[in-house]
């Protein structure tokens, strides 16, 4: 009895002892783990044939696959940029911007890294959190779409959706190209979200023996740096990020600020719910929001107690 009693204490402290090291020490993680993504379905959609294949690479030096998808229009109004969700892809795109094109809007979609044909790179991956990598690669995208358009002085629009919509959010104050963001089903933080799946989270060896990074952004503070329109699109049947979350969040933006709620909609559910006003939307919104001056506001040096007049500042979309 007394060597069973001796054998469990042995092995609490050996797990001890490696738990303690791996918070000091870089511990290498199997390829099989790094190549785990968690758990959250999405449509998946069917490559279209036409559009230019574009290769490009991050600031950090990761490879990312793109397409470029010329307007059906001969005059250049634009070019929007899309934002995939997690674990989805550059083609899930087209329910939400193919439309666009029509109105002569250039389309440029991507594969964040770890998804689809672009580079995979054995890293924590907290599903979540919006990583330094994350924003390097809408960046990185931005920049691509840009050096395509055949605008003197290209104008960009970013559609996000889920993390998508998160990462754009924070990324928009680092390229003044950007002057709207359309941000569908956004999740401002991780505690935001009401319904996780157990999926979602790193297996138990990741979490025990993996340091976990510092979150790199805070998509509420982020919102404070946002001067250029923004249109929110939330479904009022929501289940995996609460109204109430999106509503605070976007009361923190400077610019523009428009918050629309489809009702009957679940997560990143409105385009499929209501097809017809989600494209006059969007159309309007970026036809509008792309050719609006940023707004110029002097940085606050702390955060205020109370919102000034002129932040924050919520409109809900009139019935289209």
């Amino acid at each position: 009895m007394s060597s069973i009693l001796g054998l469990i204490l042995f092995l609490l402290l050996l797990s001890l002892v490696l738990h303690v090291v791996a918070r000091v020490l870089r511990v290498a993680v199997a390829d099989e783990s790094c190549q785990r993504r968690p758990w959250l379905p999405t449509h998946w959609r069917e490559p279209i044939e036409e559009g230019e294949e574009v290769q490009f690479q991050s600031n950090d030096g990761a490879l990312l696959s793109g397409t470029h998808l010329r307007r059906l229009t001969d005059a250049c109004r634009g070019t929007i940029v899309f934002s995939h969700e997690l674990n989805g892809d550059r083609w899930n795109a087209l329910p939400y911007v193919e439309h666009l094109r029509t109105e002569g809007f250039d389309v440029f979609t991507f594969d964040y890294r770890n998804h689809g044909r672009s580079e995979a790179q054995c890293r924590w991956d907290d599903a979540f959190d919006v990583t330094e990598a994350d924003v390097t690669d809408l960046r990185a995208a931005i920049r691509a779409a840009a050096s395509k358009s055949s605008q003197a002085d290209p104008v960009v629009g970013v559609v996000g959706v889920g993390k998508g919509a998160a990462i754009a959010l924070c990324a928009v104050g680092q390229e003044p190209v950007v002057r709207g963001l359309l941000l569908d089903s956004i999740r401002p933080l991780p505690e935001a979200v009401d319904s996780v799946q157990p999926g979602y989270k790193p297996t138990l060896w990741l979490r025990l023996f993996r340091r976990r990074p510092a979150r790199a952004f805070d998509v509420s503070l982020a919102a404070r740096n946002v001067r250029v329109p923004v249109l929110f699109v939330h479904g009022r049947s929501d289940a995996h990020v609460g109204l109430d979350a999106v509503r605070t969040l976007a009361s923190r933006v400077v610019g523009q600020c428009q918050l629309w709620v489809v009702p009957g909609a679940r997560h990143a559910e409105a385009v499929q719910v209501d097809k017809d006003a989600y494209r006059r939307r969007s159309v309007k919104f970026f036809s509008h929001a792309l050719h609006t001056k940023p707004v110029q506001v002097r940085k606050l040096e702390q955060e205020p107690t109370a919102p000034a007049a002129h932040h924050g500042r919520i409109s809900s979309a009139p019935a289209q």
